[in-house]
């Protein structure tokens, strides 16, 4: 994925940010706000419309769907607040889930922006190959994630953003057949998890492989 550009003005704005006071980023007016638009209307293209977490595509423009997404945590590295390869776009459901996991994203301490894909737990969308991790899959009309060769990394955004949100789907929630929904509802009764019963609705039931790659 190309990183976000600045024009020569942002630049300008950029230098002078003292990487410590990442509130600015909320300012509804003035430059910080012409930024955010910026990096919204780059990475939509970029990501071919979708989540960079999720990899769910949503075709809409406005910020009401889109979240500017940090990587790393602005509140915990201010410091790399408009470093464009910790920017994306990310899905409302993705953002608030990940928030639960802000200390865990990176395994160091960063003192300049990392580039090594193994320092980040979760997948990075500027760095890592997703279907190494993740696939998307779709089943009973609805989205499932099977975690490739035991993969740490998606095992982590698995649980850092909330897919179970889609197991429960599947498992009933909404509008999925009976006998599925029945099926899921007894096995986890009977103590199995999530990720347990998907992946043995995967062996059982050949689904559609979605794509993931923006």
């Amino acid at each position: 994925m190309n990183k976000v550009i600045f024009s020569k003005k942002h630049q300008t704005f950029i230098s002078e940010y003292d990487g410590k006071n990442y509130k600015i980023w909320n300012t509804t007016e003035g430059e910080v706000a012409k930024i955010r638009t910026a990096i919204r209307n780059h990475y939509k293209i970029e990501q071919n419309y979708m989540c960079c977490y999720c990899r769910q595509q949503t075709i809409q423009d406005h910020g009401l769907v889109w979240d500017c997404e940090h990587i790393l945590p602005k509140a915990i590295y201010p410091l790399f607040l408009f470093e464009p390869l910790n920017l994306a776009l990310s899905c409302k459901a993705c953002n608030l889930a990940k928030e639960a996991y802000k200390n865990e994203i990176i395994k160091i301490d960063p003192k300049t922006y990392s580039t090594n894909s193994s320092d980040y737990q979760i997948i990075h969308p500027h760095f890592d190959k997703y279907d190494e991790h993740l696939l998307v899959k779709c089943l009973e009309g609805t989205t499932v994630y099977e975690i490739v060769n035991s993969s740490s990394k998606g095992s982590f955004t698995y649980k850092c953003c909330g897919f179970d949100r889609y197991d429960k789907k599947l498992a009933g929630y909404n509008n999925v057949s009976q006998n599925v929904a029945q099926t899921v509802s007894d096995l986890l009764s009977r103590g199995y998890s999530d990720s347990e019963i998907v992946q043995g609705l995967l062996r059982e039931i050949i689904p559609i492989q979605q794509k993931v790659d923006f």
